[in-house]
């Protein structure tokens, strides 16, 4: 848990917050239904997630450009 809550200040946007929390908890059942299978699906839909996914300004969450 306190890795967690230092976690969310080094975030360089407010919105990916959000979907951390969301991807989290969705790892978090995944793991709990699929063991190590789930843990590792998890993590690559994480991932991928990071990846693909744009914020509500267009800009993908994975870019650390300051405004």
């Amino acid at each position: 848990m306190a890795f967690v809550a230092v976690a969310n200040y080094t975030q360089p946007n407010f919105e990916l917050g959000y979907a951390l929390k969301f991807m989290r908890l969705m790892l978090l059942v995944l793991t709990s239904l699929f063991n190590l299978y789930g843990f590792a699906a998890g993590c690559i839909l994480v991932l991928c997630f990071l990846a693909f996914n744009k914020t509500l300004s267009g800009r993908n969450y994975l870019n650390v450009k300051m405004n």
